[in-house]
């Protein structure tokens, strides 16, 4: 068998747009996001998915993943109000159905792939910080934290005005 070498066989990047027509505009629906940009969503939705405990809210995937679909797939930009809001904004795209539109047109191949590695990617992330190594690595960055803060309580405490100050103030209990 020959090698062929890849360059040769003049691969053209196809970028191939289907458009919807929502409210009288012509919305331009890519069907095909680049790798790079699917890493970048799947980056985007995760971070600003993690509730207070760093966990994702399922919730929030779903406002995140309709939110940054738009925006990936779509030639449609949000403001830096309407992202100040994200409930509210995806609320927008659901009620309206400009959401389900826009994937009518992304084919189902590409985006239920792209659904998959964002759920291996959250269930991976999860995983990793549930196990051993993980809890070792989050008790080591509460451990700094706690250093941190015992290093300033210490600093405080032997401020020659804060120990006079703490001194005063027993006195007078006294």
């Amino acid at each position: 068998m020959a090698n062929i070498n890849f360059a040769s066989l003049n691969i053209k990047e196809e970028k191939e747009v289907k458009t919807i027509e929502f409210n009288d505009i012509e919305i331009s629906v890519i069907q095909y996001l680049p790798i790079d940009a699917k890493i970048k969503f799947i980056e985007n939705v995760l971070r600003n998915s993690a509730d207070e405990n760093n966990f994702a809210n399922p919730m929030k995937v779903a406002i995140f993943t309709g939110i940054e679909t738009v925006e990936n797939y779509t030639n449609i930009i949000f403001s830096k109000a309407e992202k100040e809001n994200p409930s509210l904004l995806f609320d927008k795209l659901v009620t309206s159905q400009l959401l389900e539109d826009i994937l009518d047109e992304i084919p189902s191949a590409e985006y239920s792939g792209l659904l998959s590695w964002l759920k291996e990617t959250i269930d991976g992330y999860y995983k990793y910080k549930n196990s051993a190594l993980g809890v070792i690595e989050s008790a080591a960055l509460d451990a700094n934290a706690l250093n941190f803060e015992l290093d300033k309580i210490k600093e405080e405490i032997t401020n020659t005005e804060n120990f006079n100050t703490l001194k005063e103030i027993a006195e007078k209990l006294d």
